[in-house]
């Protein structure tokens, strides 16, 4: 959390979702870090609130539709002493669809608003209208749009994120609402380097000027096996200068650890410094999937000492095997109720005696 003045200062690129909540009104540096923010696939959301100026706003995030903004703010609305519910206009939009009967009725019957800034509708404007306030023909109070190529969202709430304004931030809905904003809007990660299969195999290029040859895998989980592998020159690029050093290529094939779950891997680094990164060994994801097996299928799986003791039936035969012996529970079914007759009629005959 920062002052709304840190901004210029602040590395944003570690982060992947940025809210502004009630803004005064962002310089126009700060606007165009958290456009190259945004561009860049961060993810930005925006709540109103007593300090927005709408007409600034509009100069410096909306931009008639070329700026951050999904919309620009229009004047504040809302009575305090007549609060309004809010209505879900669009219950499959990436925010509600998990949860859209849930946030309906949560909206409807929980939150309660008392002020807003509307959002300004556009038919040509992009924007998707998530949520207005009281009905489907009300004022827009959350709405969202991409914004560059990059694959970055803004989410734009035209209420307050504290309780200035509404009930909100007591209710379920805020919850749910703030969980999905994430899910939506967030940076995408991408951890299919560190996030492998049990056969896979780990690979790195290192740096010969940094790092040592010797990296260390240590699981995270149970006794904590631990191996060391050693990275080998790579054949020079293509153009290298001759004296250049050769990337030294680690390759780690996970087949050759023991167990399953997180793994930390230790590169270590000239002056006794090291780097330290996670990742996971998994198993194959179809490994659960059950599928049928037939004769053939299940000799060439197997080896013959376990085929001798093994009868495929047909599935749609009686269970057990041929010759009715497979009955038997029937049996022992029958002589388990009849002792529990017996035990109740002696206890009975004998408590009269």
């Amino acid at each position: 959390m920062i002052g709304d003045d840190a901004i210029r200062d602040t590395d944003l690129a570690p982060f992947d979702l940025v809210m502004l909540c009630n803004v005064a009104s962002p310089a126009t540096a700060d606007v165009e870090k958290l456009e190259q923010f945004a561009s860049g696939g961060g993810g930005v959301v925006v709540f109103a609130g007593g300090l927005v100026d709408p007409v600034r706003y509009a100069e410096r995030l909306y931009r008639d539709g070329k700026g951050l903004l999904p919309a620009a703010y229009g004047e504040q609305g809302g009575d305090p002493d007549r609060p309004e519910p809010l209505f879900l206009a669009r219950p499959d939009h990436p925010v509600a669809a998990r949860f859209p009967e849930l946030l309906e009725r949560l909206l409807a019957g929980a939150v309660r608003m008392k002020r807003w800034l509307p959002l300004v509708e556009r038919a040509d404007g992009g924007a998707a209208a998530v949520i207005r306030v009281r009905d489907g023909d009300g004022p827009v109070v959350a709405a969202t749009k991409p914004f560059g190529s990059g694959g970055g969202e803004v989410v734009q709430f035209g209420f307050t994120a504290d309780k200035q304004w509404s009930n909100w931030p007591e209710t379920y809905a805020n919850v749910i609402v703030l969980q999905e904003v994430h899910r939506f809007a967030a940076r995408l990660q991408d951890t299919s380097r560190s996030n492998l299969e049990a056969d896979a195999t780990l690979s790195l290029t290192l740096d010969p000027a940094r790092h040592l040859p010797d990296a260390v895998v240590q699981s995270l989980s149970g006794d904590g096996d631990q191996r060391t592998f050693t990275a080998v020159a790579a054949t020079p690029a293509a153009g290298a200068p001759a004296d250049a050093p050769a990337p030294l290529v680690l390759t780690v094939p996970l087949a050759e650890l023991d167990g399953l779950g997180a793994f930390r891997l230790e590169l270590r680094t000239h002056g006794d410094g090291s780097e330290t990164s996670v990742f996971s060994r998994n198993v194959p994801l179809d490994e659960g999937r059950l599928a049928r097996m037939d004769g053939a299928a299940f000799q060439k799986a197997y080896p013959p000492e376990l085929q001798a003791r093994v009868t495929l039936a047909d599935e749609n035969a009686p269970f057990g095997p041929a010759g009715g012996t497979g009955e038997l529970w029937r049996l022992l079914a029958a002589l388990l109720l009849l002792g529990l007759l017996l035990e109740s009629f002696f206890a009975w005959r004998f408590r009269r005696g």
